[in-house]
């Protein structure tokens, strides 16, 4: 048990902030290669704020926003603000706000500068989740592993980074599971930074054979469904599998999303997989019904041409059943082992892409 675990403070993304801000402060290595990492050439003059309290003016009643972290040059002066999230997810609009020419004011003001600085955005996760906006870039706690000096000592800083350090090379280098264990069991194995969200992610990057793999893109999130706790999932696609993102003056029929979507319901431990029909954007039901009119029903038409376009040539291994995402499923059971998943994930995927890609060819040919 190292520090992090006696305090308690091993989940907290605060103390991890707290970390990287006091090296940066007090490690001139630490400090070069952070800087170097993050764009930064010239050391400067650098002057390191945590969680500052930026006071604003906003219609929603809110009085201040407070990033994580904020590097200042005022020789430039220059801003570099980092959003960090260890386990929790963006706030509300959070990466805009700070991106906003509104917020720059009033940083500048916090900051008590003469100009309004010039200013570049980090969103710090442990696997560069992407940030909502666009003004920020995602990196990764393998990118401050790198920042972190090679010859640590015994001071109270060294000792902390050789804990990061630890936490880090075994959050990174968390193994794969074997052929004969089983799915679940593996998921909630779990230590220090290690997290099932991270299990699960590893999981998935094993699960399609390295031909199938290299046809589909692979992103995985978290979600809920009402009446069940979080629910980590991943989902593949091909480019030709999702339109533009349509408005909704334009033709609803050339509104699609089509991906397979491999979700581990943590409430009673299903693992499921699906193949799901959704607009580009994503939007709710309630957001379709809000829009209405044309675009809608030309959506919902298409969306029930595809149904029925999959019902009628249906893979024997697949439920064939339409929900407001889905078109087909598959659940599997719960004591399934990695390597029986991994042939039946495979098998699946296989036997819809073929009927998927037919379909796409010869009915979206004309939106993109």
């Amino acid at each position: 048990m190292d520090i992090f675990d006696i305090l308690g403070i091993g989940s907290r993304e605060d103390s991890y902030t707290d970390l990287i801000a006091y090296a940066f402060e007090h490690s001139t290595e630490f400090r070069e290669k952070m800087l170097k990492m993050l764009g930064e050439e010239v050391p400067g003059n650098w002057e390191v704020f945590v969680r500052p309290s930026v006071a604003i003016k906003s219609e929603s009643g809110r009085k201040k926003d407070v990033p994580d972290l904020v590097l200042l040059n005022r020789s430039g002066p220059k801003v570099l603000l980092i959003e960090n999230k260890i386990y929790s997810g963006e706030g509300w609009m959070q990466t805009e706000r700070y991106a906003s020419d509104e917020f720059k004011s009033n940083l500048k003001e916090y900051l008590k500068l003469d100009t309004i600085p010039e200013v570049n955005y980090f969103f710090l996760t442990l696997d560069g989740t992407k940030p909502y906006s666009k003004d920020f870039k995602a990196i990764s706690y393998s990118d401050i592993l790198k920042c972190i000096p090679e010859n640590l000592g015994q001071s109270r800083l060294d000792i902390l980074l050789k804990e990061l350090k630890g936490r880090l090379e075994e959050y990174y280098s968390w193994p794969s599971p074997e052929e004969d264990e089983i799915v679940i069991d593996y998921l909630k194995k779990t230590d220090r930074l290690v997290s099932t969200y991270r299990t699960f992610i590893i999981l998935t990057d094993s699960l399609l054979d390295k031909g199938l793999a290299s046809q589909f893109q692979k992103e995985c999130g978290i979600t809920a469904n009402p009446g069940s706790g979080y629910i980590p999932l991943c989902s593949w696609y091909k480019e030709s599998w999702i339109s533009k993102e349509y408005p909704q003056e334009k033709d609803g029929a050339c509104c699609y999303n089509i991906h397979f979507e491999f979700q581990w319901d943590t409430k009673d431990d299903s693992l499921s997989l699906y193949l799901h029909y959704e607009t580009n954007p994503y939007m709710t039901q309630k957001e379709l019904k809000e829009v209405g009119g044309n675009f809608v029903d030309k959506y919902q038409q298409a969306r029930d041409e595809f149904f029925d376009y999959i019902k009628n040539n249906p893979p024997k291994e697949w439920k064939i059943k339409k929900t407001p995402l889905g078109v087909a499923h598959y659940e599997f059971d719960k004591g399934i082992r990695f390597g029986e998943l991994k042939k039946d994930v495979n098998s699946l995927i296989k036997s819809m892409t073929r009927i998927v890609d037919n379909y796409v060819n010869s009915h979206f040919a004309t939106c993109n």
